[in-house]
């Protein structure tokens, strides 16, 4: 699975910073230090830390039409064209613009990506669940949480 890399490179993260995080025991917790390293695991997997990243576009189905749409996932997570000026207004930019200047934002990317992550962590309580959101979208998370696949 696509999603496997990241959650061992957020595993061994863990492991070398357990001493000062995991003070109290770990299950699903949302603690923003984990927070922060599952953002540091994504960055490095979606683009190896390149904001200005541009990922092959490719065609997915929209979730509304069923019809087939052209995306190109943008930046250093890799955020879906698509998404980005709606999760950049949900995570309170509210004058981000898909400009260079915008999306290439480090602080924007970071703030956005944070957001959607927390949020996903938030419904799910998952880790296993928020990569599945990631990279694969919210229904295949949803589907993972009541049937485990």
């Amino acid at each position: 699975m696509i999603f496997k890399p990241l959650i061992v490179s957020f595993l061994i993260a863990l492991q070398v910073l357990q001493g000062s995080i995991m003070v109290n025991e770990m299950t699903n917790d949302n603690n923003p230090d984990l927070v922060d390293m599952y953002l540091k695991a994504l960055l490095m997997r979606e683009s190896t830390n390149n904001y200005e990243a541009k990922h092959k576009a490719s065609v997915i189905t929209d979730f509304a039409t069923g019809k087939p749409i052209r995306v190109q996932a943008l930046g250093g997570y890799g955020i879906l064209d698509i998404n980005f000026p709606i999760w950049a207004k949900q995570a309170g930019l509210k004058d981000f613009s898909m400009a260079d200047s915008d999306w290439k934002d480090p602080k924007a990317q970071d703030t956005i990506a944070k957001y959607k992550i927390q949020e996903y962590f938030n419904k799910f309580n998952s880790w296993d669940a928020v990569s599945v959101a990631w990279f694969a979208g919210e229904n295949k998370a949803k589907k993972l949480m009541r049937n485990g696949t």
